[in-house]
């Protein structure tokens, strides 16, 4: 078999999974992504508290050679959702301190003064504790930044 005749059954099987998912309504990460205006990690914890929906493409689908593959099934989110999400992404007190874009110092004084602690805490590769903080928390606290 020729490269050329690899690359045209692979552009079938593509052209039936593409088919199959618009006909159901089921849509890739990327346009997930983009139609629901979620980053990854967001799409993630949507997808792992069930506001989004893993669907596996079947079988006959794909054919017997093509290794499973999955779509989203998506739904425009409500405020309520948005701040569920909001509540299952964690990050670390540098990336807050860079969304909020102060010093991580900084960052420090204003989560004790607005009583936002850590809700998670994993082991970083230095042994050392690395604290997580819920993003709804941080882009609380940036609220209270706007009128400075």
């Amino acid at each position: 078999m020729s490269d050329l005749e690899g690359n045209a059954e692979w552009e079938a099987k593509l052209a039936r999974v593409t088919a199959w998912a618009v006909e159901h309504g089921y849509v890739d990460w990327p346009e997930a992504q983009e139609r629901l205006g979620l980053t990854s990690q967001e799409l993630y914890a949507a997808r792992e508290i069930g506001l989004v929906q893993t669907v596996y493409i079947p079988r006959h689908v794909t054919g017997p050679l093509y290794a499973g593959g999955t779509r989203l099934q998506i739904h425009d989110l409500t405020t309520e959702e948005r701040q569920q999400i909001d509540d299952n992404v964690f990050i670390t007190r540098k990336s807050a301190a860079a969304r909020l874009g102060i010093s991580p110092a900084k960052f420090d004084k204003l989560r004790k003064h607005w009583h936002v602690d850590p809700t998670r805490t994993l082991r970083g590769d230095s042994g050392w504790p690395v604290y997580l903080y819920r993003q709804s928390d941080i882009k609380r606290l940036a609220r209270h930044l706007e009128p400075l």
